[in-house]
C-alpha cells in the first residue's frame, strides 16, 4: 500500500517537513489548521501499514545509510507519537501563527524520524533536528509569554498616581492627566493611571495598597508618611511666566464677607461659626489654626463653632458668602481661581490677618509653607521611582505638560521642618497641656511602681510585711516562664509601658500585651498593680534583657 509513496517519501518525516514547507503558502485559517491535523493521519496510517524492514536506503561516502527502519517496538512508538502530533494540532486549533505551526511539524516529524531511525547517524541527525525545532519552539514561548505577560501586567497592574483634590475631582483630573499622559509617553512599558481622591480616600486608598504614587500638600504628607511608609521623591514648582509669583510656596487664606463691618480682625471672629476642610486639612484648617493661636485666640475653645465641609474648598467660599458661616479658610490661590472663573468677585470678599511677604502675590492671611510633595508608596519599585523623576524632572515651565497644567515643573524635597513645626504647636494646643495621655500615663505607672516598690524594700528592712494574700502557685512558677515572658515582666516592674517595652524588645505593643495577659493568667493576678506587687514578692531582681527570679 506504501509503494506510491516509499519513491518521495522514504520515511514519515519527510511528510512533517514537506508539510512544513508547503503550509506558509496556504490561505490564513483553517487551511493550515487542516494540513496540521492531515499529516499525523496520513503519518499514523503509513506506520500502520508498514512492513518491517529498512526504508530509503542512502549511500554517502561509502556508507549505506537507511532513514527508516520498521519493526514491531518502534511502530508502536511511532503510532503513539502521530496521535500525540494529531492532538497536539487539535489543541492548537486556534493557533494562527505559522511560525509556531511550522515548528510544530518539524518537531513531530524529526521526533518519528528518530523513532525509526536506521543507524546510529540517522538517529543523530533527526534528534538534533528534534532538539533545535523544540529550542526555537521555547524561544517562540518565551517571546509570546514575555509579551502577553506585560501586556497583562499593564492592563491588571497599572500604575496609579492619587492625587488630593482640594477643588473637586474635576479640577483634578483636568489640571493633572497631562503630566500622567507624559509618565505614558515615556514609560510606555507601564500603564499609568490618576485618580483625584479626597482626603478619607488617601487614607483607604493607602490601606487598601491601591495607589503608587501620591500628590498632596506637605502637611498631608507629614501626616500620613511614617504610617504608609512614603518616600517623597519631588516638590512641586508653582512659579511660571504669566501667573502670580508665589517662591513654590504656599499657605491660607482667612476671609469673611466684604459686608461684616463688625469682622475686622481674627478677634472679632471669637464666638463666631468658622468653615474649614477637615480637623487634618493643612492649608484647610491646620495653617488658620495656628494663625489663631499666634494671635491669642484657641479656635478649639474661643470660636462658636467649627465647620469641616470637605472638598471642594469652593463650596467654603460660597457658603461664607452665603452668610451660612461668618467666616473661612481655603489655601491660597483658590479665591483666585474662583474670581478667574468670574464665580465671585475680588469685592464679595475681606481678608483677615492679611500678610504681605516678598516675593508672594497671592492673598495670605498665614505662614508661607512649601508646595506639594510628589511620594512614592511602598508598591512603587525603586526601578519605577527613579524613572517617574527623570520624566518628572524633564519638565520645565516651557513644557506642554506644565502649561497644560498651570505648574512651572518639579525640583528636588524642599525642607518642611516649619510644617512640622506647625503640627505639633496645633496639637499641643488642642490637647490643652504639654503631657499628653500617653506621657502621663506613663509617670503615674512609674510612680505607683516606684511607692510599691519603695515600700517593699524598706519594709523589709523594717520588719514590715506586705498585705497577706494566698499563693495560688509556688517558687517554680517563675522558673516556668518564658524567656521573653521575662523580659516582659521586668519592663513591667520597672514602670515602663506597652510602646517603651515593645521599643526595647523589638517588637510590637500587641505582642507585649499578648505576653502580659499571659503573665497576668499564669501567676493569677488580677490586675497590673497585683502583677508588680507578686513579682516584687518573689525577689524578682533586675529588669529588660536579662531579669532574674531567685525562689526563697
Amino acid at each position: 500500500m506504501l509503494d506510491f509513496l516509499t519513491p518521495y517519501f522514504a520515511s514519515p518525516v519527510f511528510l512533517f517537513i514537506f508539510g512544513a514547507i508547503i503550509l506558509p503558502f496556504l490561505p490564513k485559517g483553517s487551511a493550515r489548521g487542516i494540513l496540521t491535523l492531515i499529516i499525523p493521519i496520513i503519518s499514523g496510517w503509513w506506520i500502520w501499514n508498514a512492513t518491517e524492514g529498512l526504508y530509503g536506503l542512502t549511500s554517502i561516502g561509502g556508507l549505506d545509510i537507511p532513514l527508516m527502519r520498521v519493526d514491531r517496538l518502534s511502530t508502536i512508538f511511532g503510532l503513539i507519537f502521530s496521535f500525540a502530533a494529531f492532538i497536539a494540532a487539535l489543541y492548537a486549533w486556534h493557533i494562527r501563527d505559522a511560525v509556531q505551526q511550522i515548528a510544530t511539524l518539524l518537531y513531530a516529524g524529526t521526533a518519528i524520524g528518530a523513532v525509526f531511525a536506521g543507524d546510529l547517524i540517522s538517529l543523530f541527525v533527526y534528534w538534533e533536528g528534534t532538539a533545535l525545532a523544540s529550542v526555537f519552539l521555547m524561544l517562540i514561548l518565551a517571546f509570546v509569554l514575555e509579551v502577553a505577560g506585560s501586556v497583562v501586567s499593564r492592563a491588571e497592574n497599572p500604575v496609579v498616581v492619587g492625587v488630593l483634590a482640594h477643588r473637586g475631582p474635576d479640577v483634578a483630573l483636568k489640571r493633572w492627566q497631562p503630566t500622567i499622559d507624559q509618565l505614558r509617553l515615556h514609560l510606555p512599558q507601564h500603564q499609568f493611571k490618576l485618580l483625584a481622591l479626597s482626603l478619607e480616600g488617601v487614607y483607604e486608598a493607602l490601606e487598601r495598597g491601591s495607589i503608587d504614587f501620591l500628590l498632596t500638600n506637605p502637611g498631608h504628607y507629614i501626616s500620613i508618611a511614617d504610617l504608609h511608609r512614603l518616600t517623597p521623591l519631588a516638590s512641586l514648582i508653582t512659579d511660571r511666566t504669566g501667573m502670580p509669583v508665589t517662591g513654590n510656596r504656599y499657605g491660607a487664606v482667612i476671609f469673611v464677607q466684604a459686608g461684616r463691618e463688625d469682622l475686622r480682625t481674627l478677634a472679632d471672629l471669637k464666638d463666631k461659626t468658622f468653615a474649614g476642610v477637615a480637623p487634618g486639612a493643612f492649608g484647610g484648617f491646620l495653617a488658620a489654626a495656628r494663625t489663631f493661636q499666634r494671635n491669642g485666640i484657641d479656635p478649639f475653645s474661643e470660636l462658636k463653632a467649627i465647620k469641616f465641609m470637605g472638598f471642594p474648598q469652593d463650596e467654603i467660599v460660597k457658603a461664607v458668602l452665603r452668610g451660612e458661616e461668618d467666616a473661612g479658610t481655603v489655601r491660597t490661590g483658590v479665591l483666585e481661581s474662583m474670581i478667574a472663573d468670574q464665580q465671585i468677585s475680588p469685592d464679595d470678599i475681606r481678608i483677615l490677618n492679611p500678610q504681605k511677604i516678598a516675593g508672594f502675590e497671592l492673598m495670605l492671611s498665614t505662614k508661607l509653607f512649601p508646595e506639594w510633595t510628589f511620594a512614592a508608596a511602598q508598591t512603587a519599585s525603586p526601578k519605577l521611582r527613579k524613572m517617574v523623576v527623570r520624566v518628572l524632572f524633564a519638565i520645565d515651565e516651557n513644557h506642554q505638560t506644565a502649561i497644560s497644567g498651570q505648574y512651572g515643573g518639579w525640583n528636588t524635597p524642599m525642607y518642611d521642618g516649619n510644617v512640622r513645626q506647625l503640627f505639633a504647636s496645633v496639637e499641643q494646643s488642642k490637647n490643652g497641656r504639654i503631657w499628653n495621655f500617653s506621657r502621663v500615663a506613663m509617670v503615674i505607672m512609674t510612680l505607683f511602681a516606684s511607692l510599691v516598690a519603695v515600700y517593699y524594700f524598706f519594709g523589709r528592712s523594717l520588719g514590715l510585711k506586705m498585705p497577706a494574700r494566698a499563693s495560688h502557685f509556688d517558687n517554680q512558677t517563675f522558673l516556668r516562664l518564658t524567656r521573653r515572658e521575662n523580659q516582659v515582666l521586668g519592663y513591667v516592674v520597672s514602670g515602663m509601658t506597652n510602646k517603651q517595652t515593645a521599643r526595647e524588645l523589638e517588637i510590637s505593643p500587641k505582642t507585649v500585651e499578648f505576653h502580659r495577659m499571659h503573665l497576668m493568667k499564669k501567676l493569677k493576678a488580677d490586675s497590673l498593680a497585683d502583677l508588680v506587687r507578686i513579682a516584687l514578692e518573689r525577689n524578682i531582681v533586675g529588669y529588660g534583657s536579662k531579669p532574674r527570679v531567685f525562689p526563697r
